[in-house]
């Protein structure tokens, strides 16, 4: 399907399969633009690049790929009129069309104390209506970006 934006969220890598598609033959063949065609299932994933997770962490704060399923995060924040270095690992979970982006550890150099220092770095993403009704399933963190995985059914291949 190629890349896509949905409410100002850059989507790239948008792929689905279908599953059980029908349609009545004498309509493919009588009447095919008004045929009701639909799939049964539809699986699909698109990723959302670190890129994109960048433009919505907070000020200061970039993004990259982790390992074992976190993404990490660098960069600043400013704690009583001081900046400070932060890193951090961050897990990814799904919440209702949204992607919850939150510390699984950090680490803030210097040893300032910073009081719950997850308020700071904690962002969330929304993925709304994606390509064919998906409904968030997964997410998984990669190379290029979090891959977004969702399913839908009986889903009209028309609109």
């Amino acid at each position: 399907m190629g890349d896509i934006t949905q409410e100002g969220i850059s989507l790239s890598s948008v792929n689905a399969t279908l599953y059980g598609v029908r349609a009545p033959l004498m309509d493919l063949i009588q009447q095919p633009e008004t045929v009701d065609l639909r799939a049964e299932r539809v699986v699909g994933t698109v990723v959302v690049s670190y890129k994109t997770l960048d433009a919505r962490a907070p000020r200061g704060i970039r993004v990259k790929g982790g390992g074992n399923n976190t993404i990490q995060v660098t960069g600043e924040l400013t704690v009583l009129g001081q900046k400070v270095p932060v890193t951090a690992d961050m897990k990814v979970e799904l919440d209702k069309g949204t992607l919850r982006i939150t510390p699984a550890s950090v680490k803030i150099a210097g040893g300032v104390p910073v009081p719950n220092p997850e308020r700071l770095i904690s962002f969330t993403v929304p993925i709304k209506e994606l390509p064919l009704n998906l409904k968030l399933t997964k997410v998984t963190p990669t190379e290029e970006g979090l891959l977004v995985q969702g399913t839908a059914s009986d889903v009209p291949l028309r609109s």
